[in-house]
């Protein structure tokens, strides 16, 4: 249903297809993750390159704006420091989010889907994402996934 709605994706397998798409003005990854044939989650990965990196900042909240306009309020809204070194100096937040100092996060939740937006890094790259989960889904997949972790023993 997929392929016949959207067309052919950048990349496909039995688990995964992606596509690459434009999400409020930004290129975006949208990948969808699938077991036995369900969908169950959705995910939009920022593939924006900024030199400056307050700039993916930026980003994260334009897309927790906007997902707060469509659900209301997050549910969650963290502003997470592993190490204050930069925490002083908003000029130094995308560095500490590179380095893996500095995490924000937001989630909402409606009927069906849990929705979480975002940012953090390691090793000097940042990551902004937004992933939408089935809440039906949810104790079927962790139960599929635990059944493929044990066949490993």
């Amino acid at each position: 249903d997929l392929i016949s709605k959207y067309g052919n994706p950048e990349f496909e397998n039995e688990a995964w297809v992606v596509y690459k798409y434009t999400l409020a003005g930004k290129s975006v990854s949208s990948v969808f993750r699938y077991k036995q044939d369900r969908l169950y989650q959705g995910a939009y990965l920022l593939d924006e390159k900024h030199t400056n990196r307050n700039d993916y900042i930026n980003d994260y909240d334009k897309f927790k704006g906007l997902l707060t306009k469509k659900y209301g309020e997050p549910k969650e809204d963290e502003t997470y420091w592993k190490k204050d070194l930069y925490k002083d100096d908003y000029s130094d937040w995308g560095m500490a989010v590179a380095v893996g100092h500095l995490i924000k996060y937001s989630s909402w939740s409606d009927e069906k889907t849990d929705i979480e937006c975002s940012i953090q890094g390691d090793n000097y790259k940042i990551e902004v994402t937004i992933v939408y989960k089935s809440i039906e889904l949810k104790e079927w997949v962790e139960k599929e996934d635990e059944e493929i972790q044990l066949d490993d023993f």
